[in-house]
């Protein structure tokens, strides 16, 4: 991705002090983060050419109401205020500390811009203009050159016909390198880009000092973005250490005989810190980048490559020894495991042995249950037989019962028939002559007697 395309970081539209972003433009300390030489060079080539127009905008402040204004404010779009503060800190446009620089910024996609007249000293815009619709683009120009007291600072894409062919080419390598437009070069092809006339006389109605000049020959650029492009590290987002090494590249100046961007520097007065002029580069200079760019990246490789082997063969020996160490420690985890293995076996031994022998008791209480039933079905079936012979001789007592019942009826029906007689005699006996009779009886036994 084109740093130049890179949005504001600003989150909000407004521009009132709790919506704002503002960002110090004191240099951070390089970082201990690694950093891509084609990235900090893509950064140079963008971010250099602003910081020299920001200084000539900046060099027309009237300081002396620096006591009534304690910081110098940028509006940023279309950029990054951290690495714009990089290159901002190595000069100052004022008798002042460079860090006195506050930076806001901004996002529209309709050219208005919510800030009142002269909020801002210095007004930039990157790759800003080939963005919008082309009927609004005055109205954005008319907007920045409103908000901005001192000046505007303008840089996208030139109409030229090396630069169009330059972003188509880079745009169709991002198309088959990537699979889609490029973030910034699509849209901007699309839309069209910008005519210079009139950027040119939109910021002539305000500010009528302007310096037009190109940025970065066609050729240079279409170099570093192809061979961005072959990176995995392209699309990534800048970090300090990029910012910081950007900043300590040679800066290449702006281009004579036309460039791939044209940067507009419009101000209210002269400026004091004129542009520097302009350089003429070749064709060599762009192969002279490639070569530059990939005996880099083959070093880097290298050393990435050196580094990777000795913290392989570094690791594997730690591995090594902790593996030989841990060699002990394993056979008395595994005796251990083989005592407990083999007091589990004993134990299931001595369960098993348990186990038999409630098994062996058990059969014999069965078979001494077995014996028992035998005995009592045996006890059973002559209780069965003694019983059925009481009830055969319970039958028999029965009919003798019943044969006595009948003999008994008989012989009372037999007394009943002789109970007269009984009467009778009775009666014979209590009387007279049942008394002589008695009498007789026993003088005849007496006589018999003797």
């Amino acid at each position: 991705m084109d740093p130049a395309s890179q949005p504001g970081t600003g989150r909000s539209p407004g521009w009132d002090a709790a919506s704002r972003a503002s960002t110090s433009s004191v240099a951070p300390s390089p970082a201990s983060a690694s950093w891509d030489a084609l990235t900090a060079w893509r950064l140079q080539e963008t971010y250099a050419p602003v910081a020299a127009a920001v200084r000539t905008v900046l060099s027309c402040v009237d300081t002396s109401a620096s006591q009534a204004v304690p910081r110098l404010r940028v509006l940023l779009i279309g950029g990054q205020p951290a690495i714009l503060a990089q290159f901002l800190a190595d000069g100052s446009p004022v008798e002042r500390d460079p860090s006195a620089v506050e930076f806001l910024t901004q996002l529209s996609i309709d050219g208005r811009l919510l800030m009142p007249d002269g909020h801002v000293d210095c007004a930039v815009a990157i790759d800003w203009l080939p963005s919008l619709a082309p009927s609004v683009r005055g109205t954005a120009v008319a907007e920045l050159c409103r908000v901005s007291r001192s000046g505007v600072v303008l840089m996208h894409l030139s109409d030229s016909d090396e630069s169009r062919h330059a972003a188509r080419a880079a745009n169709d390598l991002h198309r088959l390198v990537r699979g889609g437009d490029h973030r910034s070069l699509g849209r901007a092809l699309e839309m069209g880009l910008p005519d210079p006339g009139i950027v040119r006389g939109r910021l002539a109605e305000r500010l009528p000092c302007i310096e037009t000049c190109g940025v970065s020959s066609p050729e240079v650029w279409l170099s570093a973005e192809s061979l961005a492009m072959s990176t995995s590290s392209a699309d990534r987002e800048p970090t300090e250490a990029d910012a910081s090494a950007a900043a300590a590249y040679p800066s290449a100046g702006f281009v004579a005989d036309g460039g791939f961007r044209t940067l507009f520097v419009a101000t209210a007065r002269p400026p004091v810190r004129p542009l520097p002029p302009p350089t003429s580069l070749s064709g060599r200079y762009a192969f002279g980048l490639h070569q530059a760019v990939e005996a880099a990246a083959q070093r880097r490789a290298l050393e990435t490559l050196t580094a990777a082997v000795t913290h392989e063969r570094a690791t594997e020996r730690e591995e090594f020894r902790a593996a030989i160490a841990s060699l002990a420690v394993e056979i008395r985890e595994l005796e251990g495991r083989t005592e407990a293995l083999s007091r589990d076996v004993r134990e299931r031994d001595q369960i098993i042995a348990n186990q038999q022998a409630i098994v062996s008791a058990e059969a014999a209480r069965a078979a001494a249950f077995q014996t028992a039933a035998a005995d009592a079905e045996r006890r059973a079936a002559l209780h069965h037989g003694q019983w059925m012979e009481s009830e055969r001789l319970r039958r028999a007592s029965d009919e003798r019962v019943e044969g006595i019942s009948a003999q008994v009826q008989q012989l009372e029906a037999r007394l009943s028939a002789a109970q007269p007689l009984a009467d009778a005699h009775v009666r014979f006996v209590q009387s007279r002559a049942g008394h002589a009779l008695r009498l007789y009886s026993r003088l005849k036994q007496r006589i018999l007697g003797r």
